[in-house]
C-alpha cells in the first residue's frame, strides 16, 4: 500500500474541493483512510456557518 493515510486540510473554497476530489480518488485506489480537517475561527462556529459551509455534494 503504497499511501496508508491521505489527510485533505479543507476549508470550502474551490481549490480545496478540487485536493479533497484529488485526494478522495488516490484514496480509494490505494484503499487508503482519508482524514479531512477544517479550521474554524471563533467568529465562525454559529450555526450559519455549519448551515451554509458544508458542501453537500462532499458529504
Amino acid at each position: 500500500m503504497l499511501f496508508q493515510n491521505v489527510l485533505v486540510p479543507w476549508d470550502g473554497s474551490k481549490h480545496s474541493n478540487h485536493a479533497f476530489k484529488i485526494a478522495l480518488d488516490m484514496a480509494k485506489k490505494y484503499n487508503s483512510k482519508i482524514n479531512v480537517v477544517s479550521c474554524l475561527s471563533h467568529a465562525d462556529t454559529g450555526s450559519s456557518y455549519l448551515d451554509s459551509g458544508i458542501n453537500k455534494e462532499i458529504f
